[in-house]
């Protein structure tokens, strides 16, 4: 019989845990270590991790479609499992079902990934609203990969949903611990902005300032009702970086913002020059604390433009000239 450590864990299982993940020339002696692992398991529970873990160094190795069927055969463990102890196995299980769905989505099966990511979702709702403090981050994260997966299909409409309820959760977490929280926040944001105005903020991730024109008819086709906000929670993000002492992490999403108004200003300027004016604002004193002040004085000269153009037609004002 196959020699075992303590816990019932076998002994491979501990020569796997040495090896460095990410060592290109240990890759393939990783795979056969988690290879031998998975096979010489002798009860469910520590079979379906040693699956899952194989199925994750298949994937290393650019062998994403070996990965698949390790990948399903851990999920099938740990349904049986759940089904048995639901409070020992349920997270195992989502886990599990995040896993297959991007594993799927890797091998190009975009349209069958949402499915296990769905179910992940599910049962993160259900830990969620019994134990909030451990699952709401899980639930986020749930959130996130199903608004991605649906994304990749087409869906972007259908994506905004979990999307943006991803956003929320972690501005919520990102209140309480903005250390741990704001760069998932960001990334949540991100994610927000990819599925709800490809064409307005498809730069998302850009380190220079928007270049109008390129704009022009941005967010044409998608559902217009989430981008004030995403704009509004990207102004907000920047101005908590800043608080943080990030500045120049602060940059990104306060140029996203003002791309977001300058695309909803072109389409109803009466309604959102304003805001468009209050975003340049922001974005010139993140500038300037970066100490990049006269970079900050083309969106601050911009802001200006707009605030003399809007008190000619209205000298009571709408919005507060900075936030």
């Amino acid at each position: 019989m196959q020699g075992r450590l303590g816990h019932g864990r076998p002994e491979g299982a501990a020569v796997e845990a040495a090896l460095p993940r990410f060592a290109l020339p240990l890759l393939a002696v990783s795979v056969a270590v988690a290879r031998r692992v998975a096979e010489t398991c002798e009860d469910a529970p520590e079979e379906a991790r040693a699956l899952n873990n194989l199925a994750n160094r298949l994937s290393e190795t650019g062998d994403r479609q070996g990965a698949l069927g390790p990948a399903r055969r851990a999920v099938e463990i740990y349904e049986t499992l759940a089904q048995a102890s639901p409070e020992a196995y349920l997270p195992a299980l989502a886990m599990s079902l995040n896993n297959l769905a991007a594993f799927m989505s890797e091998t190009g099966d975009r349209q069958g990934a949402p499915g296990p990511a769905g179910r992940a979702l599910e049962i993160y709702e259900a830990l969620a609203q019994a134990s909030p403090e451990a699952y709401l981050p899980e639930l986020a994260g749930s959130l996130n990969n199903l608004a991605a997966f649906m994304s990749e299909t087409g869906d972007r409409q259908g994506a905004l949903g979990p999307a943006w309820r991803a956003v929320e959760i972690r501005e919520a977490l990102a209140q309480a611990s903005p250390e741990a929280y704001l760069p998932e926040l960001a990334m949540s944001l991100n994610n927000l902005a990819t599925a709800s105005a490809r064409r307005a903020i498809g730069r998302a991730r850009s380190a220079g300032p928007a270049r109008r024109g390129d704009q022009r008819g941005a967010g044409a086709g998608e559902p217009e009702a989430y981008l004030p906000a995403l704009a509004m929670s990207l102004n907000n993000l920047a101005n908590r970086l800043s608080e943080t002492g990030d500045r120049q992490g602060a940059l990104g999403p306060a140029r996203r913002a003002v791309e977001i108004y300058e695309a909803l200003a072109q389409a109803s300027p009466e309604t959102y020059l304003p805001e468009l004016a209050m975003s340049l604002n922001n974005l010139a004193n993140r500038l300037s604390e970066t100490g990049d002040r006269q970079g900050a004085l083309g969106p601050a000269r911009r802001a200006v433009e707009i605030y003399e153009t809007l008190a000619q037609a209205s000298p009571e004002p709408t919005s507060p000239l900075w936030r």
